[in-house]
């Protein structure tokens, strides 16, 4: 079996377990949720309830997707790992300024270079539970739950406070 040490590493694992011909995700699975915009849409189409979200890659499209969202709203790069340029926006002027803080970053997310695609969505007060794991041929599922309490101490300044996993901050 071939499993990725990181979020951001779960595309090219998928690729290398189907050439070896080894144990792992269906690559077509794994694009599927890798990229946050497209996720979201799957899980609307299958008539499951998601926040309201719209897709963004330039101003224009920023503007077009907060009026169809509504605020309070959090932006979200599309394909990075962790909380990384996660921002809640409270109205335009802060939505564009997370977004003009994303798109300069050349700081690399674990080694691969930032998209400049966001996913603007409404935002959804209370805890964020996840569970990381997976499934062995014998049924078995080990796997590493983990709650988060999101907090907004300053609509500029959002912050997640995460357990076992790590914390992280964006910057104002």
């Amino acid at each position: 079996m071939v499993l990725p040490g990181s979020d951001i590493y779960v595309t090219a694992t998928a690729h290398v377990a189907a050439a070896l011909d080894l144990p792992g995700l269906p690559v077509a699975a794994v694009d599927r949720v890798r990229d946050k915009s497209v996720m979201r849409a799957a899980v609307a189409e299958a008539g499951l309830r998601t926040p309201r979200f719209a897709q963004a890659t330039t101003d224009a499209e920023l503007r077009a997707a907060a009026e169809r969202v509504g605020f309070p709203c959090a932006l979200k790069p599309v394909a990075c790992s962790g909380s990384i340029h996660v921002s809640r926006a409270d109205d335009l002027g802060q939505l564009t300024a997370a977004f003009q803080r994303l798109v300069p970053d050349p700081e690399p997310d674990m080694g691969k270079l930032h998209e400049h695609s966001v996913l603007v969505e409404e935002y959804v007060q209370g805890p964020e539970f996840s569970a990381d794991g997976y499934v062995l041929e014998s049924g078995e599922s080990p796997s590493s739950p983990s709650a988060a309490r999101c907090s907004a101490p300053s609509p500029t300044s959002w912050s997640w406070a995460t357990s076992p996993r790590r914390s992280s901050t964006t910057p104002p």
